[in-house]
């Protein structure tokens, strides 16, 4: 099997001054941040040997009418209606969102946003499309720019600089020892990003100039800031003296692309002028071993800290009739193909599977896991409250994903799908979970595991005073 334990070698792609030498027209950005994720993702799935996916990949086709609405309430619920002041700003990324009775929910971003009164989210559209209703309620969408970079691009009106700018950066990777096997889908990949942000970047900067000026916040939360797409906002939030910071959704370890830098990039003041200013990490545990250019600061997981309390007001049976099959989001189809696989193992055992589906896969779980789902004794897992479900689950497979250490304490049995992926993700952690190829594997009487984790150390404890700590922190005007 082949692994990968660190990511020094791919890094020596960017360990050099010529990737802060790609710049777009407007405010001299640079253009490694928005594609470096993109890029060492590939590398990474290439050495490995393990096919990409794309988490839109399920395409619905949208009717003139859905198309109408979602031009209306980009332009109706825009930035340009607010004008309020706002202590606090965040940039929601709504494919995480999950559905409760109140509305969908955000389990980032709404439990920090509702400590601070007179907050507003940002919500990005995914594939022309706003989740409605919202159970935060102070909600304006973001929609414009995706709007104008699509007219732009259609009408060819792009920046003849920041063509050849991308040309040569195409250049650079195509010809470098580290990228130069790159698949053409993912250089077509990055060259299509890179021309539609260049498309909007004016008219973002634009309306973003706007906001601050109507809402005058003094923090903004980027959720996946450090991913490089929303780099732009983070470098103009800076200029403004505004303190930027990125709130941890998941999974991150030493071979995480978006949360490890090379030596040069982690001194290189441009690059870091297009990071968030923190990092609010769940717990020390989880940036032990990375190279992020930023300061982490815990703060622990307010949804997991909310869900467990909720569930100490009623008791929850445990089951050994439940196996629960997660996905990480990153290998849908080894997630499907072990189930398969599993359904015989359960049906003589008397026991039924529940598919929990990662929070981006939510819109295409039924098409993506139809085959599994059809067959009996197997069902999709819709609960919002995820530790409920963990607390009646005598059993947890999965892939590389956080509900592997959201389960520690819950349930008994852990398993872990063996492939070089989740191998490599879980890397720093591999000798404390069991890991399985087969489901005659779970019957093996071969030790499971060879230590055990401490839970405060990936989940720090009363996460309300440590985030009120912060905000007293960074918030000039006191909290």
């Amino acid at each position: 099997m082949t692994l990968l334990t660190d990511l020094s070698t791919l890094l020596e792609l960017e360990n050099t001054e010529q990737v802060t030498t790609f710049r777009f027209e407007c405010d001299d950005l640079l253009m490694w941040p928005y594609i470096r994720f993109t890029l060492f993702d590939a590398l990474i799935r290439d050495q490995l040997a393990t096919q990409s996916v794309s988490t839109s990949e399920i395409k619905t086709k949208k009717s003139p009418g859905q198309i109408l609405r979602f031009v209306t309430d980009s332009i109706t619920q825009s930035p340009y209606t607010l004008n309020q002041k706002s202590p606090a700003l965040f940039f929601c990324a709504p494919k995480k969102l999950m559905q409760k009775p109140e509305g969908y929910y955000d389990r980032i971003i709404d439990p920090l946003a509702h400590k601070i009164p007179g907050s507003f989210c940002m919500e990005r559209p995914t594939e022309l499309h706003y989740f409605k209703p919202r159970a935060f309620q102070n909600i304006s969408y973001w929609g414009l720019p995706f709007l104008v970079q699509k007219t732009r691009v259609s009408l060819k009106q792009l920046s003849k600089k920041d063509l050849t700018h991308i040309e040569n950066l195409l250049h650079f990777i195509k010809n470098h020892p580290v990228s130069s096997g790159l698949k053409t889908a993912t250089l077509t990949l990055i060259k299509n990003k890179l021309i539609h942000i260049s498309a909007g970047l004016s008219f973002e900067k634009k309306l973003f100039e706007t906001l601050l000026k109507r809402t005058k916040p003094e923090l903004i939360f980027f959720e996946d800031g450090m991913y490089g797409m929303q780099s732009h906002l983070i470098k103009w939030a800076k200029d403004h003296r505004i303190v930027t910071c990125e709130p941890q959704h998941g999974l991150i370890s030493p071979t995480h692309p978006a949360y490890t830098v090379s030596a040069y990039l982690g001194q290189s003041a441009q690059y870091k002028q297009q990071c968030p200013d923190y990092f609010l990490s769940y717990g020390e545990a989880w940036t032990n071993g990375l190279n992020l250019p930023i300061p982490a600061y815990p703060i622990g997981n307010p949804f997991r800290a909310i869900q467990l309390q909720d569930l100490k007001t009623e008791q929850q049976p445990k089951t050994s009739q439940t196996i629960l099959l997660c996905s990480g989001g990153m290998q849908p189809d080894l997630i499907r193909d072990f189930g398969l696989k599993l359904v015989d193992y359960a049906a003589q055992r008397n026991a039924t599977i529940i598919v929990r589906p990662h929070p981006v896969e939510y819109s295409e779980a039924e098409k993506r896991y139809g085959e599994l789902l059809s067959k009996p004794g197997v069902s999709l897992c819709r609960e919002a409250n995820l530790y409920k479900r963990l607390a009646s689950t005598d059993m947890l497979i999965g892939d590389a994903s956080t509900v592997l250490y959201e389960a520690i304490g819950i349930v008994p049995n852990i398993h872990v799908l063996n492939n070089p992926l989740s191998q490599s993700y879980l890397w720093p952690h591999r000798e404390a979970f069991s890991w399985i190829t087969t489901p005659d594997d779970l019957d093996s009487d071969t030790p499971k595991t060879q230590h055990t984790l401490n839970p405060e150390e990936f989940w720090a404890t009363d996460w309300e005073t440590r985030f009120e700590d912060f905000l007293k922190k960074t918030l000039k005007q006191g909290y």
